[in-house]
């Protein structure tokens, strides 16, 4: 064959390959054109029915909307009850479930979750867990086990969506493994999917607390953190003592979180840990907390060397209120250590405490403005002034620029 023949024969089919995928592209994508046509067409047709029955304005027959499955007006059912359903409140949220469960949607779902198409499996997770029946339960656990990781992950988030009890200790089967490199990225899927659980799997959770390895360790205690449930805090605080400072810190955070006072002087005592970010997480913690006997600890925490143990004493503090204001006001006017005291002013002016109280100048209550100006005094006296000085003249009330510039000129005279 001649060769110029030959490459005139290449570039021919070359040319009729490109013009065929390009005509199958423009094909497929006219049908999609005609389907979500047709599709939307019968959202809309349907849309009404459905938000009146929602509405309690009628009352639905599921034969109704019961459609061959796969048809496009069985697709629109679905996307309109899962649309509505993300939005509704507990009550029409499970009026949605059941009527989804007598056209069959999660029986179709949980069919397909046994297919062989792994991205129909993610598909199939993904819808049970979205439609909320808790007869999934049992299919979306068996997918834990699928050979491919994307359906795992997906059916793990949707077990959380379901939040049936029922799943815990299939889930709790699965923490030996969570954290190796192969199941990795489930360990935010499944705190979350722990967390959705609530207050029932607590005991479950504490059982296991000291089977785990640190890492499941430090998950569940963010787990039981996220909870939120003083039921918890017994077990809690016998974790403030663990070798490892991650735990250490999670846990004084946990506590925080719960807001239980009786945690208040086991993390009090953990306030003097050697490992600065267990310190600051106790500091962050007794501020969460709120209560007046973390006090004199988080006064003292105002020099500590770490800066940011620092500003978390001193944010703490500004939560603790008026008890905490008078508290170092007799520091400020009893300490010895000038240094120290110039320290705890200097985290107050940047934790925002000074501003507070330049503005609480003309606060309502005689105790509160007393209190304030004494401390901008002691304040003055440290040269800690740049935020007074800036209120002496910005500040949009006229008493309170006022006040402050004589608290500025009883210094100069001093």
């Amino acid at each position: 064959m001649d060769p110029k023949t030959g490459l005139k024969i290449i570039i021919l089919i070359s040319l009729f390959l490109l013009l065929s995928v390009a005509l199958f592209v423009a094909i497929r994508r006219l049908i999609r054109g005609i389907y979500f046509s047709k599709l939307d067409r019968e959202r809309k047709r349907l849309q009404k029915k459905i938000e009146m029955f929602l509405e309690g304005k009628v009352v639905i027959n599921p034969t109704e909307l019961k459609f061959p499955e796969k048809s496009i007006r069985w697709q629109a059912v679905e996307d309109l009850l899962l649309k509505a359903r993300e939005s509704a409140g507990n009550e029409n949220r499970t009026r949605i479930t059941k009527l989804l469960e007598k056209l069959g949607y999660p029986a179709f779902y949980q069919r397909m979750l046994r297919s062989g198409n792994r991205w129909q499996r993610s598909l199939a997770a993904d819808r049970l867990g979205r439609m909320g029946s808790e007869s999934s339960t049992r299919y979306l656990l068996e997918a834990l086990n699928d050979p491919k990781k994307e359906v795992r992950s997906v059916a793990l988030r949707s077990l959380g969506m379901l939040s049936d009890p029922r799943a815990f200790p299939s889930l709790m089967t699965r923490l030996p493994r969570i954290t190796t490199e192969e199941e990795g990225v489930f360990a935010s899927t499944l705190k979350n999917t722990l967390i959705s659980l609530g207050e029932s799997v607590i005991p479950s959770i504490l059982s296991r607390l000291e089977e785990c390895g640190e890492e499941m360790q430090a998950l569940l205690i963010e787990c039981l953190a996220e909870i939120g449930s003083k039921r918890a805090s017994g077990a809690l605080i016998q974790k403030l003592t663990h070798p490892n400072p991650e735990i250490r810190a999670k846990t004084a955070r946990a506590l925080g979180k719960i807001g239980d006072p009786l945690a208040v002087p086991s993390l009090i005592e953990l306030g003097e840990d050697r490992v600065w970010f267990v310190r600051l997480q106790v500091c962050r913690a007794l501020g969460m907390i709120g209560d007046t006997q973390a006090i004199d600890f988080l006064s003292r925490r105002l020099t500590d060397e770490n800066w940011q143990v620092r500003a978390a004493a001193a944010a703490s503090l500004r939560q603790l209120g008026l008890p905490a204001f008078s508290a170092l006001i007799k520091i400020l006017r009893n300490g010895q250590d000038r240094y120290a005291k110039e320290q705890i002013a200097e985290e107050m002016q940047r934790s925002g405490m000074v501003d507070e109280l330049i503005d609480s100048i003309e606060h309502p209550e005689e105790e509160r403005r007393q209190l304030s100006k004494q401390f901008l005094l002691m304040l003055a006296h440290l040269g800690i002034t740049s935020l007074m000085e800036q209120a002496s003249i910005s500040h949009p009330s006229e008493r309170v620029r006022r006040e402050v510039r004589e608290i500025l000129d009883l210094t100069k005279k001093e």
